[in-house]
């Protein structure tokens, strides 16, 4: 019978993201929704199925590892080429969906900017989420070179990144990392 399932949940991925992957880059968050219609057998846990999406430009972003929190529990599964992923027989509870790659920060569900924190998922038993986005944030890297007034190199000083940040609902510069040349 779980196998039945997995397999109608991997039929219903192409359906899905055809309907459901539509979404434009920066549009805002919404909240899964379950799909209702004909349950799964009795006692049968939810059904999560999504796609992890580069932020920015809202492109899938292919083989990323997608791991599922439930009670101190996860599961992990490897996102196919196209960035789908689904998990099965998922029990009653609020659930964290977070996917990894190397080159990306960490995104979880209703995760809106790199470092913030995604939201839980309540799931039941029986219900289908057929619209779950995970976005992922490209890491980047700062390069130069630090040279006098007759462009030669100067070595020992002091170079420091900052990074805005949101404090007390207001916008502000706050280090990011310091080096020296």
């Amino acid at each position: 019978m779980l196998r039945r399932v997995a397999l109608l949940a991997i039929a219903l991925i192409g359906v899905s993201f055809h309907v459901h992957g539509q979404t434009l880059p920066g549009a805002p968050i919404r909240r899964a929704t379950p799909v209702y219609g004909a349950p799964l057998a009795p006692g049968a846990g939810a059904v999560l199925i999504g796609q992890v999406v580069d932020a920015a430009s809202g492109r899938e972003v292919p083989r990323a590892i997608v791991r599922l929190i439930v009670r101190g529990a996860t599961q992990t599964r490897v996102a196919d080429d196209r960035g789908r992923f689904y998990f099965v027989d998922v029990p009653d509870a609020d659930v964290q969906i977070v996917a990894s790659k190397i080159g990306f920060f960490d995104g979880g569900y209703g995760q809106q900017r790199a470092g913030g924190t995604g939201i839980p998922l309540t799931v039941s038993s029986g219900r289908w989420f057929s619209d779950l986005r995970i976005e992922l944030f490209k890491s980047a890297a700062i390069s130069g070179i630090v040279s006098d007034e007759v462009n030669e190199p100067l070595p020992g000083v002091r170079v420091r990144a900052w990074r805005r940040d949101f404090a007390e609902g207001r916008e502000q510069l706050v280090p990011a990392g310091d080096v020296l040349t």
